[in-house]
């Protein structure tokens, strides 16, 4: 039984590669945010990591989406009949879901007031993603 609720092989040959280069991309964007600030002609500017380390990000976020529809399908769905066996699940699911209500919020919704404010929840947030991810996938066993 326990078998059939893990992802799939060709699941996790998505999943991992995807997971890994969000994290990348989103923790290279930190750095190119808040440490590589460049001087241009008029004052301060984004350095070019920042600038394409996002639109990545962005990229691989699709790749994300499609994951995590793919475990929806049968890994969470399944596992959501079994209690026990949530304690890292769901505060993983948690986390994804506000990543990309937030993403999206950040990316298409948010005026100039709020954009600082969901920026941090969506960074602080998606570090603590890596995490949660960790424990989940390689956590204990069952």
């Amino acid at each position: 039984m326990c078998k059939l609720m893990r992802p799939s092989r060709f699941t996790k040959k998505i999943l991992y590669p995807s997971l890994l280069l969000i994290a990348i991309s989103g923790i290279t964007w930190l750095i190119g945010h808040y440490f590589l600030e460049i001087q241009g002609e008029f004052g301060p500017e984004k350095h070019p990591l920042e600038i394409w380390s996002l639109r990545l990000h962005g990229f691989f976020a699709v790749f994300g989406l499609l994951c995590l529809g793919m475990l929806l399908e049968h890994h969470i769905k399944t596992y959501l009949k079994h209690p026990k066996r949530w304690w890292t699940g769901l505060p993983l699911l948690a986390v994804w879901i506000w990543l990309v209500i937030s993403g999206y919020l950040l990316y298409y919704l948010i005026d100039d007031q709020w954009h600082n404010a969901f920026s941090l929840g969506h960074w602080i947030v998606g570090l603590i993603s890596v995490l949660a991810a960790y424990l989940h996938i390689v956590g204990k066993k069952y």
